[in-house]
């Protein structure tokens, strides 16, 4: 069931997230994980899916942990103490990916809910996290 601000929320942005989906692959890959990641029976793959999602959406190629996690966060809108907080989420996903430890359920979860903010964040911004635009105050834009 949705609330009555969920289904203002969808009436308004709607348009804005078939077009996000339809022209960028990293934010179809985003939304994808998010649908899929429980498709699985097994947190370690979960915590694999959600983050290939979160990934995707910041094509960052080398230091993951850390632009990931700052960037994450400043898109967010959140300081050092939500950077914190998203490292330890990769921290635990990197342990279920490389080490085969299985996350705990609050970290899958957790994982979920940030993937789930951080897309709902680029259809209200109409553009995915651009790493010039949120370290050095740019104008974000989806064709930067």
């Amino acid at each position: 069931m949705i609330n009555d601000s969920e289904k203002q929320w969808i009436r308004q942005h709607y348009r804005d997230a078939w077009e996000l989906f339809d022209k960028n692959t990293r934010f179809e890959t985003a939304v994808n994980s998010l649908w899929s990641y429980k498709q699985s029976l097994r947190p370690s793959v979960q915590m694999a899916i959600i983050w290939a999602g979160i990934e995707s959406l910041f094509g960052v190629r080398s230091e993951l942990v850390f632009r990931v996690s700052t960037l994450a966060a400043l898109f967010l809108g959140g300081g050092k103490q939500k950077q914190q907080e998203i490292k330890k989420l990769y921290r635990a996903r990197s342990e279920a990916v490389h080490e085969g430890k299985q996350p705990s359920e609050s970290c899958v979860s957790d994982s979920a809910k940030l993937l789930q903010a951080l897309i709902l964040e680029c259809v209200e911004r109409g553009c995915l996290p651009n790493e010039d635009g949120l370290l050095f105050g740019f104008e974000e834009g989806s064709a930067k």
